[in-house]
């Protein structure tokens, strides 16, 4: 590791460059699955919480293995910042793409979406227990061979490889969209 962290502002600034041979997150108490880690890491950017990340994360000739399995994974950039008062925040991957743009909190996300369902399906789906504030969020997510992933996130999930997702929420106006192909 060889690089900067700066915490004399507000929010804190991050210019690092790492070789990790080897993290086993399991061992980190990161996961709970044997899931392990080795890549080039490039950081650039201002934050001190997933919401006001600013700047550029990149991850290179990577290898991430769970449960002694290779998953299909060598890379990820993740770029955020403003573009005419309009916050865009990009995620580049070997097996997705995806672009979300406008005026949102990346917290509140879950309980936007909650909202939402609830307000359609209130049998189905409970009111969130904090309601979200003012979302205003356009989306554009492409995926290749995205399911290996998905296994981490919930192991009964599968069947997004290959797909795309647009649309948009917007609780000021009562406007949810989605495009699924």
């Amino acid at each position: 590791l060889n690089g900067v962290i700066d915490f004399n502002s507000a929010t804190p600034r991050f210019d690092l460059v790492a070789d990790i041979r080897k993290a086993n997150l399991k061992e980190l108490q990161l996961t709970k699955d044997s899931i392990s880690f080795r890549g080039k890491l490039n950081f650039n950017f201002t934050s001190s919480n997933i919401d006001n990340f600013l700047g550029t994360a990149r991850i290179s000739d990577a290898e991430l293995l769970r449960n002694d399995t290779r998953l299909p994974f060598d890379s990820l950039v993740i770029t955020s910042g403003y573009e005419g008062g309009i916050k865009k925040l990009t995620a580049r991957s070997n097996e997705f793409d995806a672009k979300v743009e406008g005026d949102f909190s990346i917290t509140d996300l879950p309980n936007a979406f909650t909202y939402f369902l609830h307000k359609y399906y209130p049998a189905y789906v409970a009111q969130p227990k904090k309601m979200p504030r003012n979302q205003d969020i356009r989306f554009d997510i492409t995926t290749y061979y995205a399911d290996e992933f998905l296994l981490l996130i919930d192991s009964s999930m599968s069947g997004i490889s290959n797909s795309h997702f647009s649309g948009q929420i917007n609780l000021p106006e009562n406007i949810f969209t989605l495009k699924a192909d």
